[in-house]
């Protein structure tokens, strides 16, 4: 058996072989860190739920309905809208006719040759965030202001609308990465997700990391995913359908409730008799940054993540 870190993901992306969603792996950092921080490891086992496309039903608005001589709405139209359990039934027909439409796994790995570049690619990254801690310069990247169908998320204090010190905006995290609660670290950490703010926008890492301003609202796609992880991170430490179904209990949107169980209840399905012996869950690390070249430890930053499993796979 393989022993492989786990990392479960929520998407609203095609999941099918050959997709893009796939190819774009070939380069993906978190893989690479993951893979360089953790030992024993011989790759990485990609958990992929694809959130549903369908939508509840809603009422037809009065001015649009149009009837039949019989006195009944045309068959696409509805005098009312579509109740959570009405939902829950015809999305746990859809998931049960198209299951490899909604989950995926793949094992990924890097060539000694790519952890390399990998490698580089980290420590550059570091150096220029060094840079722009040292010369106290953000420059602001507009090509990264509108990503992954929403607005970022300070957007309005770059444009001038609002300032970061507006509470009714934003909060101050307790600290740079909430993320990795009582990790004990000897120098400041860098997070995967750190990188990519940096990648994206300087701008976002000073207001995210150094300032540690974060949005008040989150994204829903985020909360979604959140709540999809409390499933996953319960049933990966039981196998337990009902104990996972727990776990998704109380969103404020029941709809969200009802998407996540069944989900839920179609990855039970669909992965429960697989041959996977799960050695840990939601196992943070920390580990040097390493220069490539030289093979020295970064003075500057540590390394720091979350595992959201280890197992040893049949592949």
């Amino acid at each position: 058996m393989a022993r492989l870190v786990v990392e479960h993901k929520t998407t609203s992306s095609d999941i099918t072989p050959g997709s893009t969603y796939w190819r774009k792996l070939t380069l993906d950092t978190q893989v690479s860190q993951y893979l360089g921080a953790t030992e024993g490891v011989e790759g990485m086992l990609y958990d992929v739920i694809r959130k549903p496309g369908i939508k509840p039903f809603k009422a037809t608005p009065a001015e649009s309905r149009k009837y039949t001589k019989a006195g009944t709405l045309y068959a696409a139209q509805r005098e009312r809208d579509e109740t959570p359990e009405e939902f829950s039934v015809r999305l746990r027909a859809d998931i049960s006719e198209g299951p490899n439409k909604y989950y995926a796994r793949g094992i990924i790995v890097r060539l000694p040759s790519e952890r390399t570049e990998a490698a580089r690619d980290t420590w550059l990254v570091a150096g220029s965030i060094r840079e722009s801690m040292r010369l106290d310069a953000w420059p602001r990247n507009p090509g990264s202001c509108d990503a992954y169908g929403r607005t970022c998320d300070y957007w309005a204090v770059c444009a001038g609308e609002t300032t970061i010190e507006d509470a009714t905006r934003f909060r101050t995290a307790e600290t740079p990465h909430e993320e990795l609660p009582g990790i004990v670290h000897r120098l400041p950490l860098l997070s995967n997700s750190a990188m990519s703010a940096y990648r994206a926008c300087p701008r976002k890492y000073l207001y995210s990391y150094v300032q540690r301003r974060r949005p008040i609202v989150t994204p829903h796609a985020l909360t979604f995913g959140t709540l999809i992880h409390a499933g996953l991170e319960v049933w990966w430490s039981s196998v337990d359908l009902g104990a996972t179904l727990a776990a998704v209990q109380g969103a404020p949107d029941p709809f969200d409730v009802v998407r996540a169980e069944e989900l839920l209840r179609g990855y039970h399905a669909r992965w429960s008799e697989e041959e996977i012996r799960v050695l840990a869950v939601e196992k943070p690390f920390v580990a040097p940054l390493i220069n490539p070249e030289t093979g020295a430890a970064s003075r500057t930053f540590e390394l720091a993540g979350k595992c959201d499993a280890i197992a040893e796979v049949n592949p």
